[in-house]
């Protein structure tokens, strides 16, 4: 029996996942500071990113919809996530006993 959400649902493309995994990993692996690894992993994991992204990429709505959609995804979370780590900067500096104006500088 195939409910509604089944028949809905869309379908992932196992080829897709493995690719962001693989660059996950090689995030991963980038971050842990050893530069024979880092030279290999950083001539490729973000342009795979790139590439992934760009596959998935709708063109069904006009430029003005696509910036306005994208500054309200990107743009206000970062605003907002940049808003809270201010204002939890000055309790965790009085805390500490750190000048709270050296973190806006």
């Amino acid at each position: 029996m195939i409910t509604i959400l089944d028949k809905n649902k869309s379908k992932r493309l196992p080829e897709f996942d493995i690719a962001k995994g693989i660059a996950i990993l090689c995030v991963i692996l980038g971050h842990l500071g050893i530069s024979s690894i880092n030279r290999v992993v950083f001539m490729f994991h973000m342009p795979l990113f790139f590439l992934i992204s760009g596959y998935f990429l709708s063109t069904t709505d006009s430029f003005e919809q696509f910036k306005i959609k994208k500054f309200k995804q990107c743009i206000i979370p970062y605003m907002a996530t940049c808003a809270a780590i201010c204002i939890a900067s000055v309790p965790v500096s009085m805390y500490f006993h750190q000048d709270a104006g050296r973190n806006f500088r």
